[in-house]
């Protein structure tokens, strides 16, 4: 699960943070072009899960994986 602040504070400060089910968190570097694909390599390769074991949520809704995170349609907003 995705948490936290809107694009605008994504951008000022580089970081996404990353929830898993057992409610560790992971903070990583946010640019806005990256994909959901792109976000579970980098979790990957800090050793977490594997890419293709992981699923990704914000607000309800499961992110699509060739999508930026930062695109009209999977904008890092609540609501």
């Amino acid at each position: 699960r995705l948490v936290g602040g809107t694009p605008s504070e994504a951008h000022q400060n580089g970081t996404i943070r990353v929830r898993f089910a057992n409610n560790r968190e992971l903070e990583l570097p946010f640019v806005p072009t990256m994909t959901t694909v792109g976000l579970k390599r980098e979790v990957e390769r800090r050793g977490e899960a594997p890419a293709a074991q992981l699923r990704f949520f914000f607000s309800g809704r499961e992110l699509h994986d060739s999508l930026p995170l930062g695109a009209p349609q999977t904008r890092l907003t609540a609501g």
